[in-house]
């Protein structure tokens, strides 16, 4: 993971689930070894994280700030 893509996935861990991504892989690992659920998959671009997101309902992501992203609503955090 390139460190641009680790600190955004940090600021989006820390400001939407209050929560450091270490805290975020541990839930998801206890939830996959109870067996009560799967985490939500991972998009290896831009581009396929969007096409993700327009298909499929109340899914969410977070992209850098200039990416283009037509055809999702776009929520900024800061």
């Amino acid at each position: 993971m390139l460190l641009a893509d680790r600190q955004l996935r940090d600021a989006f861990c820390r400001q939407v689930h209050q929560r450091t991504p270490g805290a975020i892989s541990a839930y998801w690992n206890q939830v996959i070894f109870s067996g009560r659920d799967v985490p939500p998959p991972e998009r290896q671009s831009v581009p396929e994280l969007l096409e993700y997101v327009r298909r499929t309902p109340g899914a969410i992501g977070y992209i850098p700030a200039d990416a283009p992203a037509p055809g999702v609503r776009v929520i900024v955090v800061r």
